[in-house]
């Protein structure tokens, strides 16, 4: 979404009115998608309105020689769009990479963040397997960028388009209908239908099945600019603006998130174009409904729209990270800081920018040089803002030595009583999180170190099985195990690693404190079949690779908790709603959680009495309890992972095990 002011030539009142209702109902359904199922076509509603305001833009221009013409055009964009975009986008960084932690961060937040300089964030998003409304979604401060993303596509592709089609180089005739943009736009509709059924992430992000509505506010400013004649039949008025309206709620209300853009975008695309209509036909303003929308505090609205997008979705984002947006109280909270660093934004920079003497002076081409470099620049530097974080932030979790799972400092080798042997380890992100271990391992005993992980993607989990569907999870696995197959020796070992309780948060949300709630959902009909199967499986992996050798160790379930570690570990979110149940897990919980694998592993010890199982249970828990810290120090990162502190205490334990198997 870009708010865009039309040139005062063809200013029309209502139209910050409409994008005061679109920024409103964008800001409601980000703020709780209870409160307005399909708040999230408001976007759409501001597609059509910048489809019909940079029309206008460019049809004052269309005169001009086609260099002057495109340079100009940029000219203004990059004046409008880039100094508020790059003082949130720079000011955003600085929050993330201060306050965030890191390790329960995506990469790809960084990447989408880096990538909304240069108007490329809607790519990385459709390649994402997260759609935009997964929970993950909820926690990356840039995914709002997409539309600016989708827009800026645009301006490089409709400038171009309206030359032509303005000079009649493609047909003489002034019929819509035989325009390049109508074609344009039919096929992107057409295109629009086939992603939102077959590939609904990309539908929703790319411009291909997005230019249709920008289009229909560029065909209905042709329109006006050629045909228009001004009505006095109010009563035709406002049922055009009546319907408008009634169109845009269907889509406010009832916009089905899993087909969208197509059909539920037509609404909202439709209803924007019909009150647009009624509010550039009118010739009266007295019985006009169309008036309510150009009253002054709802126009001033409309005005901030483009800062209020802007600063809406990284504010709430910060929020959830830090002291949360589940009350009232939090959710009024971050309203009113968006309202305020909109206003600033507004007055200080969209307003005050475009008016410095030396900007209106500079020639064209001088600015879109100077606003490219300056692009470039701040680009550069968010991107060392990220790259400065473990140095910079003020989260506790920046000392990586003791949080991260994956880092080891020594430079030597203290040992080499296992060299010529190899240990090869598969299975979910639980197997990478041992890395720091493996790296102790390699270090202290000389052993070579193997590990094939991917999340999600366990193995012998006795949960469900991985090695069925058509994910990538079951080809990933497939090749794995046949790679170990190939390589492994006798003398050498395999260690299957995987998340074996129900979990009971991710770094989104708790998904239950309950223990009875937990144990119900993982004891249905269906999860016992799932299980049955897991087991079935399980054992047929074994016998697989019993055949080669007979040193196999399986981790047994380890403590999972309603709690993030990593998240509540700093001062600023402890009173985070996902922290209410305190760092730790009672041990009977724990317990009764880790009796629903005892069956599994009881027919597993039977059939395979040689496999050795790795317990860590009693070593992260006394007997009351157990806590997500040791003496200070984090055991996880999360809810169920180790942290680089817990990968060194759980070090000895894991060893020991490891000489009893080459012993």
């Amino acid at each position: 979404m870009i708010n865009l002011q039309p040139e005062r030539a063809n200013y029309i009142p209502g139209i910050d009115g409409l994008r005061a209702i679109a920024v409103l109902t964008v800001m409601l359904f980000h703020l709780d998608g209870l409160l307005l199922p399909g708040g999230f076509s408001g976007v759409d509603v501001f597609f059509v309105i910048s489809g019909y305001v940079v029309a206008g833009s460019l049809n004052g221009h269309a005169k001009q020689k086609f260099s002057t013409f495109i340079i100009d055009f940029y000219r203004r964009r990059i004046i409008r769009i880039f100094p508020v975009l790059l003082v949130v986008l720079l000011i955003s960084i600085l929050v993330t990479v201060l306050f965030l932690p890191k390790l329960a961060l995506s990469r790809s937040f960084a990447y989408t963040g880096l990538a909304a300089f240069f108007g490329g964030s809607n790519f990385l998003l459709a390649a994402s397997t997260e759609t935009y409304f997964s929970p993950s979604v909820e926690f990356n401060p840039f995914v709002h960028t997409w539309s600016l993303a989708v827009e800026e596509q645009f301006y490089v592709l409709f400038p171009i388009m309206y030359f032509i089609w303005s000079r009649h180089l493609i047909t003489r005739s002034k019929s819509l209908i035989f325009n390049l943009v109508f074609f344009t736009a039919l096929a992107s509709f057409v295109f629009s239908w086939y992603e939102s059924t077959y590939y609904p992430s990309q539908a929703y992000y790319h411009l291909t099945s997005r230019f249709w509505e920008l289009a229909v506010g560029a065909l209905l400013f042709k329109y006006h600019a050629v045909t228009l004649r001004k009505q006095n039949n109010v009563s035709l008025i406002n049922l055009m603006f009546i319907c408008g309206f009634l169109l845009m709620g269907v889509g406010f209300f009832f916009a089905d998130k899993t087909s969208f853009p197509f059909p539920w975008a037509i609404p909202s695309v439709v209803g924007t174009a019909l009150v647009i209509h009624s509010l550039v036909i009118k010739d009266t303003l007295s019985l006009n409904l169309g008036r309510w929308l150009e009253i002054n505090a709802i126009r001033y609205v409309g005005k901030l729209s483009y800062s209020l997008y802007l600063w809406h979705w990284p504010i709430y984002v910060f929020f959830r990270w830090t002291i949360g947006l589940e009350t009232w109280q939090e959710c009024l909270s971050a309203a009113c800081l968006t309202f305020l660093l909109a206003a600033m934004s507004y007055h200080l920079v969209e307003r005050k920018f475009s008016s410095f003497k030396l900007i209106e002076s500079a020639r064209s081409g001088v600015v879109v040089v100077i606003g490219v470099i300056t692009i470039s620049l701040s680009f550069g530097l968010g991107g060392v803002m990220f790259m400065a974080q473990n140095r910079i932030s003020l989260s506790v979790t920046s000392n990586i030595d003791v949080w991260s799972p994956y880092i080891y400092h020594y430079d030597t080798k203290t040992g080499n009583e296992y060299a010529g042997k190899t240990l090869f380890v598969i299975g979910d992100s639980h197997a990478g999180a041992y890395g720091k271990m493996f790296k102790m391992l390699e270090e202290k005993t000389g052993i070579k170190v193997k590990v094939y992980s991917k999340g999600g993607c366990g193995i012998l989990n006795l949960r469900s099985p991985g090695l069925v569907g058509d994910g990538s999870c079951k080809q990933n696995l497939s090749n794995w195990l046949s790679e170990i197959e190939k390589e492994i020796k006798d003398t050498d070992i395999l260690f299957f690693s995987s998340l074996k309780m129900p979990r009971m948060s991710d770094h989104n949300s708790l998904f239950a404190d309950d223990i009875q709630t937990v144990l119900a959902e993982n004891t249905t009909i269906q999860a016992m079949e799932l299980r049955k199967e897991a087991l079935q499986e399980s054992l047929l992996v074994l016998k697989r690779f019993n055949k080669v050798t007979n040193n196999i160790i399986i981790d047994a379930p380890k403590p999972v908790f309603p709690y993030q570690t990593a998240r509540c570990a700093d001062w600023y979110s402890k009173n985070n709603s996902i922290c209410a149940n305190g760092p730790f897990n009672r041990r009977d919980h724990v317990d009764a959680l880790s009796q629903l694998a005892s069956k599994q592993i009881a027919s597993i010890q039977n059939q395979f009495p040689q496999v050795r199982w790795w317990h860590t249970i009693d070593d992260l828990c006394d007997e009351r309890i157990c806590n997500v810290y040791h003496r200070g120090k984090p055991l996880y990162i999360d809810g169920d992972h180790l942290s680089g502190y817990g990968n060194e205490y759980l070090y000895p334990s894991f060893a020991s095990l490891i000489a009893q198997s080459i012993d």
